[in-house]
Parts: C-alpha cells; structure tokens; sequence
C-alpha cells in the first residue's frame, strides 16, 4: 500500500473516531455510558442473548461485560434466565421495564442521527449510504479484524 493511500485511510479513522467520540457525548448522560448503551442496543437488536454473544459482537472483555450486566440487572433492566440446553448458560434479556427504557434510547440516538444527516439532500444521501455499506462490506471481507466473518 502506497503511503498516500495509508495517509488517506488514516485521514478517514480519524475523522470517524472523532465522530464516534462525539456521538458518546450525544448519547451518554448521568444513566448509562457509551459502552452500556452499546450492550443495550445490541439486547434491543437480538432480544436474548449469551453474555458471550455480547462480549465477542461489541468485541469487550468478559469483566467489563459482566459489570455492564450486573448493574443493568440490579436496575431491573434485563433478567436472566438460563438455558435449557447448558445449565451453565443464561440468557439475558429486557425486562418490560428494561425495552420501554432501551427503546426511548434508541429513539435518542435516531434522533441525534437524523439531526447530523439532516443536511444531505435526496442527490447526496442515497451515495452516502451505498458508500458506508460498501465500507463495511469491503472491510468485513479484506481486512485481518476479528469481526471479518460477520
């Protein structure tokens, strides 16, 4: 790879990293922070899931996780229920309580990305969003990241 072209994918991770970093500002408030609303999005997406399933697809380690559940647990937020399948297995999922709260977040955050891209116009919105699938389909199939095989 050419330095240029290192210097221009350096150019955009920064870029991205800064908007990453100003959406954790958007979002986060006393509640939860960005890694907690992480782990509730991805309960909102999938319903249930292992903590394992969470800790590999937001790529966290197993301690910080287990945090992040616990409190959510101790808020009333999720309950477990375990497995029928392996009895050393439990699932987590919403409490009713839990998805009214996950889905006002959720809400929030539609909001904060609609006011961001608000600005694009029908000609500039559709090539936008092409190229952001086209990114993330190209990374998931080229480069050496452990979320490659999603």
């Amino acid at each position: 790879m050419m330095p240029e072209d290192i210097q221009r994918m350096n150019s955009f991770i920064k870029y991205f990293l800064n908007y990453i970093n100003y959406l954790e500002k958007e979002m986060a408030d006393d509640s939860y922070n960005f890694n907690e609303i992480r782990v509730i999005f991805e309960l909102l997406e999938n319903g249930q899931m292992y903590a394992k399933d969470i800790e590999n697809e937001l790529d966290l380690d197993k301690g910080y996780t287990s945090r992040i559940l616990k409190r959510l647990l101790d808020e009333d937020l999720i309950e477990r229920q375990q497995s029928n399948d392996d009895k050393r297995l439990y699932y987590v999922s919403f409490t009713k309580t839990g998805k009214k709260q996950a889905t006002e977040l959720y809400h929030k955050y539609e909001k904060v990305l609609s006011k961001d891209y608000e600005g694009l116009s029908d000609d500039e919105r559709q090539p936008f969003l092409e190229s952001l699938e086209l990114i993330e389909k190209l990374h998931k199939r080229k480069f050496h990241w452990k979320n490659n095989d999603d």
